[in-house]
């Protein structure tokens, strides 16, 4: 995992293609994590999305579009707004991932992205699935495995 963090809030918008967002939006926080760490952060940043009806491909774990945002591996013309290669966007040091979809999510907001109509409007509530530690002894039995998702 070389130590990539991906806020859980990013990983229930930015799942990927073929899989229902419309799930997404009604199912436990919960099993959104263990589906989209199985899923998405194992073998996470290696997608390249189907083609798209104009064309294009969209890239890596946020499913960035090869039309506008990258430059793909093809060399078929790009706006490439974020300066990248598609390819960048596939790797495990998602630093130009993160950066390409938060210069998207600037310019675009949410709807940049084809599935999040699925969840605007609705997003579920994750303030009840955080559990609040009072002492070192509840964090240090998280980390020894006595917590299971």
């Amino acid at each position: 995992m070389k130590g990539d963090v991906i806020p859980s809030h990013v990983i229930i918008v930015f799942r990927s293609k073929g899989k229902s967002s419309h799930n997404a939006c009604h199912t436990s926080f919960n099993d959104l994590l263990k589906d989209d760490i199985t899923q998405s952060l194992y073998t996470r940043t290696g997608v390249e999305g189907p083609p798209n009806t104009d064309g294009s491909n969209d890239y890596g774990i946020f499913q960035i579009n090869d039309l506008y945002w990258c430059q793909p591996p093809s060399g078929k013309f790009s706006h490439n707004g974020c300066g990248v290669s598609c390819n960048a966007l596939l790797t495990d040091e998602i630093q130009s991932s993160v950066g390409c979809a938060l210069k998207v999510l600037g310019q675009q907001g949410w709807s940049a992205w084809s599935t999040w109509h699925y969840c605007s409007g609705y997003l579920p509530s994750i303030d009840d699935c955080f559990v609040q530690f009072d002492s070192f002894n509840s964090l240090n039995s998280l980390n020894h495995g006595h917590f299971k998702m």
